[in-house]
């Protein structure tokens, strides 16, 4: 995982003020038709996040915002709901709340999970909830942005917001070069990066062996590249040729960035 920046500018005018007004007042509506409801059953239109994916795959540079691994290459992808629309109804059409994800990390493993530290959000109740009101318009001033992102952290999400947080601050990364594989662990030199790390695990399982195969790809790229770099027998043009390569491993829009630049610092 890495830092992703949203592009407010490229937002579609279906998200915000007036147009999201009718799509809220349907979840309103919906809402006051399961409340009371032990195992309320909410249904949502598909269509209305789907429009935001080609954005999204492009702020993610066509990898799954959680694994890092190519998506729009391989597979169709999906639009993520950060917080699970099964329990976070009010926030199902909130753009705020979406990223680009791959089918494996949203469909077969985080699914409706979504640890916390304390108390859920309890959201708006339905019977005085106002159309419009529901989620913040992506193109709000920041003083209202900061007032949503402080909402939104009292129940303290244990899985990091690759939008607003730098999820390479948790982890470290261990490889084996036996059996040619690289798993991520918690980075102990912060003090939540253990709870990070297992609700991560939780919800994504980010050491599943096709991750830990196709990064070790990566690594041994990056690991090659950097001895090369230190031989002092190399010249001018070879070492330069190095630097470029260590740059393309660690931009953003490569394959397991976030690992590439922990060996990069590290090896």
């Amino acid at each position: 995982m890495i830092r992703l920046h949203r592009v407010r500018t490229a937002v579609l005018p279906a998200y915000c003020l007036p147009d999201r007004l009718a799509r809220e007042q349907e979840l309103i509506d919906m809402a006051l038709k399961e409340a009371g409801k032990s195992d309320p059953k909410y249904t949502f239109n598909e269509k209305f996040w789907s429009a935001a994916k080609e954005q999204l795959a492009q702020e993610s540079h066509g990898k799954c915002a959680y694994c890092e691994a190519p998506t729009s290459t391989v597979a169709y992808g999906d639009v993520e709901h950060f917080r699970p629309k099964s329990r976070y109804w009010w926030l199902a059409y909130c753009y705020d709340n979406y990223l680009y994800s791959c089918q494996i990390c949203n469909q077969r493993h985080k699914r409706d999970k979504f640890p916390i530290g304390a108390a859920k959000w309890a959201g708006p109740d339905p019977a005085t909830a106002v159309a419009g009101a529901l989620a913040i318009d992506p193109l709000v001033d920041d003083t209202t942005f900061q007032q949503f992102l402080q909402d939104s952290t009292i129940e303290q999400p244990l899985l990091p917001n690759p939008y607003y947080a730098d999820p390479e601050l948790y982890f470290v990364w261990q490889a084996d070069d036996v059996v040619r594989e690289v798993v991520v662990q918690p980075n102990l030199a912060h003090a939540h990066a253990t709870q990070v790390y297992q609700a991560v695990q939780e919800c994504l399982d980010l050491n599943r062996k096709e991750l830990r195969e196709l990064r070790y790809q990566m690594y041994e790229w990056v690991s090659v590249v950097k001895l090369a770099s230190r031989s002092p027998q190399i010249d001018a043009l070879t070492a330069t040729r190095c630097a470029a390569q260590l740059a393309r491993a660690t931009a953003d829009q490569a394959p397991f960035a976030g690992m590439a630049r922990y060996f990069a610092a590290t090896l």
